[in-house]
């Protein structure tokens, strides 16, 4: 891990988690700081995850007030739908995990990629060092099995309920 890593996954953790909204852009000017790209290409695994957790929850309270039109997040969704269309088995099924937790503040680009996920199932299957993942490999029905934890988080926002549903349906 670089040393700029480090001090990235140092200045997310809980006790400055209060001023990641403050790093991610400028309240009086309403333009964003870059910080959140810095960050998405210098981190991997589990803090880039708590990465797109903060930046999803802070972009969905900046949508919420009146001048909100500014999107964070851009830059990871856009790596992650990339990242998701492009993978076997293994991966897709790792990020619906993170989706799950980010869905509730994202509703419309989750729903987007759980029905993107429906209608473009794959076999391919990524190799692994795990010995219980090689033995009891998951399929893409696990994957599918994925939706609709993400679609419940999607559905506490009333204005998808009825997309989600139908989705499940």
């Amino acid at each position: 891990m670089s040393s700029l890593s480090v001090i990235l996954t140092a200045r997310i953790c809980k006790p400055s988690l209060a001023r990641f909204p403050e790093a991610c852009y400028d309240e009086r000017s309403g333009i964003t700081s870059g910080y959140i790209t810095r960050v998405h290409h210098e981190l991997h695994g589990l803090s880039l995850q708590h990465v797109v957790i903060n930046a999803s929850r802070v972009d969905w309270q900046v949508a919420q007030e009146p001048s909100g039109s500014l999107s964070l997040v851009d830059s990871l969704w856009n790596a992650i739908e990339e990242e998701f269309k492009g993978s076997g088995v293994r991966a897709r099924q790792h990020i619906m995990w993170l989706l799950q937790k980010v869905a509730y503040f994202q509703p419309n680009r989750a729903l987007a990629l759980a029905r993107w996920a429906i209608e473009n199932p794959t076999e391919e299957l990524e190799e692994t060092n795990s010995v219980l993942g090689k033995v009891y490999p998951p399929t893409y029905t696990d994957v599918l099995h994925e939706i609709p934890k993400l679609l419940k988080h999607v559905a506490y926002n009333l204005e998808y309920l009825p997309e989600a549903v139908d989705l499940l349906w």
